[in-house]
């Protein structure tokens, strides 16, 4: 094969191994239209016929490095420099160049390093090759040289030493580039490289992207929304310095100082900041990967895309959407393992028997289990329902697609294309007989809804008189196990219906406010909303009114009033109040509390959670409830008088609206007659949803005390860290683990660790969700610290450590850091050699995309840049706790 020993993107043959990572990304770039300056590439094939006549002398140099010795290291690269620029170059190859030269007229060039592999997202050597800039014409060669040597320096032997490679191996082509003279520059990552896929990063500083990437100049940096196109954060610095092209020697370049015009106004305007997304969305759409992309602008306003490779730090695979902007409300805040592995056993089961109810095949359901399983998600102890598998389901149903695609832009979700992974055409003759099928299901169960909710329910209250028949206290774990298998069998395998109440329920009421708003120009919602108030029968809001008549008893009652007060407060509160209840004396009250306890004690703030103690496990909580409402002065009569006049009201307005409209009459009749109906059996069924829980939590409430009793665990409430399967496999001697103790400690752990985050509403994870950093607000991240004891900076590596800190301002006077916390000013890639063996690296320059950053993620080392006065307030020896994931740093060390 005869290949051109200068290449351009106009060549055919353009392989990455013949032209390496950087110059083939360039050829993709330019092909599609995307702006790049003008540029050839002298190829790896001739790289390699130039040193073949040296490499004995290179392999000699490279057999004698001492790897723990930085002096080894420059000496060698140093040596082998000399023997590489001491190549002279055939007259033919001279004359290819120089035609190169005029082509591009150019008066000065960049010569930039491309390796084979550089820009991998697995293998980078991004930032580690050289890079020479403002280049004459007549000094390229030499460049182009200095640039095959940079193949051999500290970084790079230091690099391939790690990953056990021989440096011989290495193929180096070289870019040479038109010289942009760009009065801005920066790098743009089309996903946050600190885990937020939804997010576009963009750091711009004055004058050349070498003063950015080296930390030489200060930048802004503007976080957008994909999904909206808005800037969630920016974060605008003083500018004190720009790197610019060095006009007293006539090459290369110089650190100067900015106008003062320049020092405090953003680098970037918001036009500028979009025309870059823009351009960014277009580049990543050419790969499959999110893309980490250096751009200037010159003095004109045109942008220049200078190079692109994916961001290292973010895994190939699947899309994963979690958001919990629903389930939120079930479940706020932090829930525990137990409440978790319980809701994601039974959103299996219920969704995978309502699929299956429709009329899609068991084969079909069964075939896609993995979905089903993964219905909902776990992060930081906060749960989210996995809408990319939700998606899944979709597609499962005849139309899916268009089902789904309406679901996205209601969603706001902007990655479509990557996650439909199993997305298939299907052809819409093909799709009609299924839909009938489906349909007559949901008409059948909609003309039977009466039947199955008078079903469920008698279902329901049997199992549940049944469970409470038995004192749980006696029961052994082998016992109390089986009545929760037998519970999750019985019971679940049939809660599904519930889930139609919800659908029947969401269409009445939407197509109930739609003619509602054709009917009349008043906002349909609240007179919806007047009109539903005072329907009877309506079991959610009963626990209420039994509370606000307890109240209203209490409130002509002072002396039994204060009685309750002091029970309340008491100590022995519990005891008190259960002889209290139990007292012979008649007492409405005493009737009363207890009949609300036995219908309602499992209805109550956060019911759904497992660990939560409802009113059933703890009366007093009840009691502190209704004196709570005895001040109010609220009575039940006046509620229901109240609401009573709330939908007369509204009922007046709509019949004359309605008047001389009989058949408007009759279907909105209907419609709002069918809303009522199946709100009223959601609503019922959420009642005996919460019973249900509560039902799962005496069971393993009753083993929490048993498990303590006989040392398994320490206290009855340490069950709510363990998962089920945990709990249960214990018992049954099918599980893995020895000491469940052991598991309880290190989740308390990580629980005090979720208690201080905050994760995003909706997170997005590409591939291994857990190998991703978890995004957190990206202003806490960068934002200063407001706790005594800690200092902030930029996270960048994820990762905690606790460790011994070294103040290094120099990198050769260093004998051994291993296992300790790096702590400097600045860095550079040279002390490389230096960050591979420390255990952490906090630096007070630099941004997510410095030299520190790229390497410490490359590495793996947790990593925090952008410290201020991190080298005054650490001291050497002393003992902290960075957070490479929240960019804290605790000089306590705690």
């Amino acid at each position: 094969m005869n290949i051109r020993t200068i290449v351009s993107a106009k060549d055919d043959i353009l392989r990455e191994d013949i032209i390496g990572g950087k110059a083939y990304n360039l050829a993709k770039l330019s092909r599609n239209q995307i702006p790049v300056p003008e540029w050839f590439c002298v190829n790896t094939y001739f790289f390699k016929k130039c040193l073949e006549s040296r490499q004995a002398m290179i392999e000699t140099i490279l057999k004698d490095i001492d790897y723990q010795s930085a002096e080894s290291l420059e000496n060698a690269f140093h040596d082998i420099k000399d023997i590489i620029l001491s190549i002279e170059f055939q007259e033919k190859d001279l004359a290819d160049f120089n035609d190169r030269f005029r082509d591009l007229n150019a008066s000065f060039f960049a010569v930039r390093s491309s390796a084979v592999g550089e820009d991998a997202g697995d293998h980078s050597f991004a930032g580690i090759l050289d890079t020479y800039l403002y280049i004459p014409a007549e000094d390229v060669l030499e460049h182009v040289k200095a640039c095959w040597a940079s193949a051999f320096n500290p970084r790079i032997l230091t690099y391939l030493r790690l990953k056990e490679e021989n440096p011989l191996s290495t193929r180096v082509a070289v870019v040479v580039q038109k010289m942009v003279d760009s009065r801005v520059a920066g790098v743009m990552f089309t996903a946050n490289p600190t885990g937020s896929l939804n997010e576009a990063v963009i750091v711009a500083g004055y004058g050349l992207g070498e003063g950015i990437v080296s930390d030489r100049v200060e930048t802004d940096t503007y976080i957008v929304n994909k999904t909206t196109g808005k800037q969630t954060s920016t974060i605008h610095l003083e500018k004190t310095w720009k790197v610019v092209r060095d006009t007293l020697s006539d090459k290369g370049t110089v650190s100067v100082r900015l106008d003062e015009c320049d020092r405090y106004a953003p680098v970037l305007n918001s036009d500028q900041v979009k025309t870059l997304i823009v351009i960014g969305r277009d580049i990543e759409a050419l790969y499959d990967h999110y893309q980490d992309i250096e751009w200037a602008m010159d003095e004109s306003g045109q942008f220049h895309i200078t190079q692109t490779r994916p961001i290292t730090t973010i895994p190939q695979g699947p899309l994963s959407i979690f958001d919990n902007s629903n389930i939120v409300e079930s479940y706020p805040g932090i829930t525990m393992p137990l409440t978790f592995s319980f809701v994601k056993s039974c959103y299996e089961t219920i969704f995978r028997n309502v699929v299956i109810k429709m009329g899609v095949s068991r084969k079909k359901v069964f075939a896609h289990q993995s979905i089903f399983k993964n219905m909902v998600g776990y992060v930081e102890g906060r749960v989210y329902y996995v809408i990319s598998n939700w998606y899944q389901i979709f597609y499962m149903l005849p139309f899916g697609n268009r089902f789904a695609r309406s679901w996205e832009e209601m969603a706001g979700v902007s990655e479509r294309k990557n996650h439909h992974t199993e997305k298939k055409k299907i052809r819409f003759l093909k799709d009609i007989p299924s839909f009938l099928k489906i349909f007559g299901k949901v008409l059948f169960y909609f003309l039977s809804l009466r039947w199955m909710m008078m079903g469920f329910k008698k279902r329901f209250n049997a199992l549940y008189r049944e469970f409470y028949k038995k004192n749980h206290s006696l029961l052994s774990n082998h016992e109390l196990a089986t009545q929760h298998n037998n519970f999750f069998s019985k019971l679940m395998y049939g809660w599904e219906i519930t889930l139609f109440f919800d659908f029947y329920a969401v269409i009445f009421v939407s197509l109930s406010k739609w003619f509602l708003k054709k009917l009349t120009s008043e906002e349909p919602d609240r007179l919806f909303n007047a009109l539903l108030c005072s329907e009877k029968g309506m079991e959610s809001v009963e626990p209420v009114r039994s509370i606000v008549s307890m109240a209203e008893y209490l409130r002509a009652h002072d002396e039994i009033f204060d009685t309750l007060k002091t029970i309340s407060i008491s100590t022995h509160g519990e005891k008190e109040l259960a002889v209290f209840l139990a007292s012979g004396e008649p007492c409405p009250f005493s009737s009363q509390f207890n009949q609300h306890m036995e219908k309602y004690g499992e209805r109550s703030l956060e019911e759904l959670k497992l660990e939560t103690i409802v009113f059933k496990d703890s009366p007093v909580l009840l009691l502190k409830t209704v004196l709570s409402y005895v001040p109010a002065m609220i009575n039940a009569s006046d509620m229901m008088k109240k609401e009573d006049e709330i939908r007369s009201s509204a009922e007046e307005k709509l019949l004359k609206v309605l008047d001389r409209k009989p058949a408007r009459r009759m279907v909105f009749s209907f419609l709002i007659s069918q809303a009522r109906i199946s709100l009223k059996y959601r609503e019922s069924s959420r009642i005996d949803r919460a019973r249900a829980f509560g039902i799962v939590r005496t069971i393993f409430n009753q083993i929490g005390v048993n498990f303590s009793h006989h040392d398994i665990i320490d206290d009855k409430r340490d069950i709510h860290y363990l998962t089920v399967d945990e709990v249960l496999s214990f018992i049954y001697g099918t599980s893995v683990n020895s000491s469940l103790k052991w598991i309880v400690a290190e989740r308390k752990k990580a629980h005090e660790r979720f208690q201080k985050r905050r994760p995003l509403n909706r997170l997005m994870f590409k591939g291994t969700v857990y190998e991703n950093v978890i995004p957190q607000d990206i202003k806490q991240k960068m934002g200063g610290a407001d706790q005594p004891g800690m200092i902030k900076g930029t996270a960048c590596s994820t990762g905690t450590v606790t460790a011994e800190a070294v103040i290094v301002n120099d990198p050769k006077t260093v004998e051994n850091i291993e296992g300790k916390i790096l702590v400097s000013e600045m860095t550079d890639p040279g002390w490389i050699f230096l960050m591979i063996s420390a255990a952490g690296l906090i630096v007070e320059k630099g941004s997510i995309l410095s030299h520190t950053a790229i390497i410490g993620r490359e590495l793996g080392i947790p990593t925090i840049v952008g410290v201020e006065n991190a080298t005054q307030l650490i001291k050497t020896g002393s003992v902290i706790c960075m957070d490479g994931e929240t960019g804290e740093v605790r000089l306590n060390g705690l």
